[in-house]
């Protein structure tokens, strides 16, 4: 997504009810981001129907110290931990 604040309401939906879960991902903190304004579309549209996963800086006080790559490798936010972190997600998903 292009932009938080007008977030696109039906492309949340059609996204989450055609695969029934979505991933978010974010270089910062989940709270107050790309995935708490896609869990509010869920939550007040298709609670029952979408499942959500939000990847990024969990909800604590952000080091800023290194390269940005040792930022990211630090928060486990390098595409092998991304992947790893979905591919858990959906596999609970599908039980």
């Amino acid at each position: 997504m292009h932009t938080i604040k007008p977030i696109d309401h039906e492309a949340v939906l059609r996204a989450g009810v055609s695969t029934g879960s979505l991933v978010t991902v974010e270089e910062h903190q989940v709270i107050g981001g790309l995935g708490s304004a896609v869990a509010e579309v869920i939550a007040e549209k298709a609670p029952d129907h979408i499942k959500l996963k939000r990847i990024g800086f969990e909800d604590t006080l952000v080091e800023i110290v290194g390269s940005y790559s040792d930022i990211l490798r630090h928060y486990k936010l390098m595409p092998e931990n991304i992947a790893e972190k979905t591919e858990e997600f959906l596999n609970t998903v599908r039980k």
